[in-house]
């Protein structure tokens, strides 16, 4: 019986949004995503001391960052602009 209750309270291993944050409107303003801390210009190289994690989700969501890392820059981005993957990198 302790182990069932262990297991139950640990939860999942996928985080995804509970209904009250979608009901109220949380699904994006609480979740983080990636921005670029300096101006990139076109171009440069994405490193990942470039990206910090803030919120709100606009842009590349923070698990996903793996497609910022070594990417190119089509155009120039501004320190924290949401970074739009299909027209930036």
């Amino acid at each position: 019986d302790d182990l069932k209750q262990i297991t139950v309270l640990l939860g999942k291993h996928v985080k995804v949004p509970q209904p009250s944050e979608i009901s109220e409107g949380h699904e994006l303003s609480f979740r983080r995503a990636a921005y670029l801390c300096r101006d990139i210009g076109e171009g440069e190289i994405i490193h990942a001391e470039d990206i910090v994690y803030l919120r709100p989700l606009h842009g590349v969501d923070a698990r996903d960052t793996d497609c910022l890392i070594g990417a190119v820059a089509r155009r120039p981005i501004s320190a924290f602009q949401a970074i739009n993957p299909d027209k930036d990198i």
